[in-house]
């Protein structure tokens, strides 16, 4: 197969955006060299020729899903002037992509999901370099919306607030707590600040961990 450089480029495009629906309707597992190429256009062929393997493309692929989720949540934290706000904006929106569902019944946006195939695939096969990297750039987001708010350790503090938003969306494929609740686990957890305000009748006074979080009822 011969072309111009534009020609290369267009198809190896094509080729990445072809895995990328796959993943999303299938998942790590159902993304096989004969769907991504049907999904492109194209034959299995042209997958060796412009990448080497269908494992080649799939890793462009979901370096694409991640880097595009990851400047989604960047630019959700840029609306927020308050580091608080910005940083509970993120994980909302965070919980919140990597929940929804369509008909059937996969995540809309399954970065989150996905996240945990291709940790499982990368401890089996030993090639972990992607997933690290990718993890990195994660953990430094995170770290950086920790650190405005002034928690002591913000990359230990942002290690762990990812592995609780990703164990929070694993979770809600069987059990769904409420927003308000996940958000007021990880802020006891963390000693993160909350981003509710105390509501009526709260002791301002009762904080736990440096932080204030209101009123708990009794029972």
């Amino acid at each position: 197969m011969s072309g111009k450089p534009g020609d290369h480029a267009a198809k190896r495009e094509a080729l990445v955006e072809g895995a990328i629906d796959v993943l999303r309707a299938r998942g790590l597992a159902g993304c096989t060299a004969r769907r991504v190429a049907a999904a492109a256009g194209m034959s299995t062929s042209t997958i060796h020729y412009y990448f080497g393997g269908v494992d080649q493309v799939v890793d462009a692929a979901f370096r694409r899903m991640v880097g595009t989720f990851l400047d989604r949540l960047d630019k959700i934290a840029a609306n927020h002037d308050d580091p608080v706000d910005a940083l509970w904006a993120v994980c909302e929106a965070f919980l919140r992509i990597g929940s929804d569902r369509q008909l059937a019944g996969r995540p809309r946006d399954v970065v989150p999901m996905l996240w945990f195939e291709f940790h499982v695939a990368a401890s089996r096969s030993g090639d972990t370099a992607t997933v690290c990297e990718l993890a990195g750039r994660m953990s430094e987001l995170f770290g950086r919306l920790v650190e405005q708010v002034g928690v002591p350790d913000p990359e230990a503090h942002s290690q762990v607030l990812v592995s609780a938003l990703l164990g929070s969306v694993a979770r809600s494929t069987t059990d769904a707590p409420s927003q308000e609740a996940t958000e007021e686990h990880l802020g006891r957890a963390l000693g993160l600040p909350p981003r509710h305000r105390p509501r009526a009748g709260a002791d301002p006074g009762a904080t736990e961990g440096g932080w204030s979080y209101g009123p708990r009822s009794r029972t």
